[in-house]
């Protein structure tokens, strides 16, 4: 039988060090470019914890701890994202800054936080992956509905035991989310004329 791992405490310096290094990545929806270049730090990541890591289409990347092909269980998902709604040149008029053990910028909360948390409680597991694995899915656009990358998160979902979200809940209550209001785009379209009747 395989005995999950004590954990010690977070170390916060060096989460806060790897959250500096996303948060200084300015990543908007809007430039894949820039978006990849975070997802590049985060594969190195992956890898660093003998990950097998994937490249999907639409820039989504998928990294797997402990999945094995044919296996009975299901992996539990993990579904991160690496835009922001901030534009280049906001870290200029809104640098990083450091409150005691808190990192504030634009991306930090939504959700640069969320991957170095998830990233710094997998090193902790020391490669005692829950049965099934894990299965990290990293979107690049989720900040504008994930239209490249929605068909891999609902294959991911469906081949999955569970699903976490490390995004942060609405509120700054830092409380575990357990579901999500959804949004809906519609086009509405209106034609007809005017009816006389004499």
């Amino acid at each position: 039988m395989r005995l999950m791992p004590e954990f010690d405490t977070p170390d916060l310096n060096a989460m806060q060090a790897d959250l500096r290094t996303l948060a200084s990545i300015e990543s908007p929806s809007g430039d894949p470019v820039a978006v990849q270049r975070v997802m590049d730090v985060v594969e190195d990541w992956a890898r660093d914890l003998g990950a097998e890591t994937h490249a999907l289409g639409g820039g989504t990347r998928v990294f797997r701890f402990g999945v094995q092909a044919g296996q009975p269980d299901r992996p539990v998902l993990v579904l991160t994202h690496a835009d922001t709604v901030w534009p280049h040149g906001t870290l200029e008029h809104m640098p990083l800054r450091v409150d005691g053990e808190r990192l504030y910028g634009p991306g930090t909360y939504d959700m640069k936080a969320g991957i170095v948390g998830l990233f710094h409680a997998l090193r902790a597991l020391d490669g005692h992956w829950p049965r099934g694995g894990i299965t990290v899915l990293l979107s690049p656009d989720e900040e504008i509905g994930s239209p490249g990358s929605r068909a891999h998160i609902e294959r991911a979902a469906h081949e999955a035991r569970v699903a976490l979200v490390v995004e942060p809940p609405v509120a700054d209550t830092h409380a575990l989310k357990t579901g999500r209001k959804g949004t809906g785009d519609f086009s509405l379209t209106l034609t007809g004329g005017q009816h006389l009747h004499a």
